[in-house]
């Protein structure tokens, strides 16, 4: 059985500070912007540039540029405690400040710049359909998500090194049937970080499978290709492609429902765009409580995907937990607790599962 007692003391104080900094950062997120509407911020900053005087495509641009700025440097100290400080002291990354920075700054500077244009984009598109900018915003947020899922392994940050993979002794362990199944395989470098991580990256024919150099050092090679095999089992049963699509319906729906309760006018120029901001990222917090679940239920079909190609159920069992201990995860994370934010099952559940998809298996032998 897992040493529950080691497990809990590792993990119960780092995934409660991830969950509770988690929410605190979504719950500053939502304060942040509601209260700035509600406080008459988007009018005040408006006028004060001149864009509700004369708005222009220019004006526009450069009020959202503002406000985005006024709200990325607001948000520094709480993205420094809980992305480099906290994550420094539970000894889970290595990363320098100047290391930190650089990858945040670039972050930052790309949601800016998806920011600034997507509303301003909004804008213009209500320039020219009034009557149903909302609805063709909504297919054409849609589209955006698929194009940029489709890009997602060419949009790197500069921290982040991609080299081939070259581990043999991994690739022997899969087994023959699906080594052709496996996606391109690359190894990257550069995050600093001490939690093992990787998996899907892109979609359809961009389609990649990622794995950190520190996978490799910390996890046997059988451990690694039972990753692999996970892997490959959420293309065969489509979960790569369901997870785009609902992300990407979820976003189209969200825009026409903010669209809806705004009564479909942007005719106030940045203030409305900026109330419409708000909506979203009401909405987005929403999506929180719906679409975890669809990763819970993935994780464990890919669990027994593993097991129905012969997996070894020990090596998924000791895989499982390797994992736990050094992600220092909760492994008996239940209830609403786990419902809420959390996309993975908990490891208790896993192993549970594990042991009863095997069992089944035996049985009907």
């Amino acid at each position: 059985m897992t040493n529950q007692t080691a497990l809990l003391t590792a993990g119960r104080a780092y995934q409660d500070f991830r969950l509770w900094s988690g929410i605190g950062a979504i719950g500053w997120n939502l304060m942040f912007f509601t209260v700035f509407i509600l406080a008459g911020g988007h009018v005040a900053l408006s006028r004060a540039l001149g864009i509700e005087a004369q708005p222009s495509v220019g004006m526009i641009l450069l009020g959202l540029a503002v406000f985005y700025a006024m709200y990325a440097a607001v948000n520094a100290p709480l993205e420094l405690l809980t992305g480099w400080a906290a994550e420094r002291s539970f000894a889970m990354t290595q990363r320098t400040l100047r290391h930190w920075l650089m990858a945040y700054l670039t972050g930052v500077a790309g949601q800016g710049v998806m920011f600034v244009l997507g509303l301003t984009a909004l804008w213009q598109l209500h320039q020219w359909l009034p009557g149903w900018w909302w609805l063709t915003a909504a297919g054409l947020v849609g589209g955006v998500s698929l194009v940029l899922a489709l890009l997602q392994p060419f949009l790197l940050p500069p921290v982040v090194r991609r080299k081939p993979f070259s581990a043999p002794q991994v690739v022997d362990a899969v087994p023959p049937t699906l080594r052709s199944k496996l996606p391109k395989l690359v190894v990257f470098t550069g995050d600093a970080d001490e939690a093992i991580n990787g998996g899907l990256v892109g979609w359809g024919p961009t389609t990649q499978l990622w794995v950190s150099q520190t996978t490799l050092d910390k996890l046997r090679p059988e451990q690694v290709a039972c990753l692999l095999v996970r892997e490959v089992g959420h293309l065969q049963t489509g979960h790569r492609t369901l997870g785009v699509l609902v992300s990407s319906l979820w976003l189209s729906a969200g825009l026409a429902v903010v669209a809806a309760l705004t009564n479909f006018g942007l005719n106030g120029g940045l203030a409305d765009l900026l109330t419409l901001a708000v909506g979203m990222t009401w909405w987005n917090f929403a999506g929180l409580f719906v679409l975890p679940a669809l990763g819970r239920r993935s994780v464990l079909a890919a669990d027994r995907f593993y097991l129905a190609q012969g997996g070894d159920p020990r090596v998924l069992r000791d895989t499982l937990i390797a994992l736990a201990e050094i992600n220092r995860a909760q492994p008996d994370i239940t209830g609403r607790k786990q419902q809420v934010f959390h996309p993975l099952p908990s490891l208790d559940t896993r192993l549970a599962h594990i042991a009863t998809a095997h069992s089944g298996k035996n049985g009907g032998q």
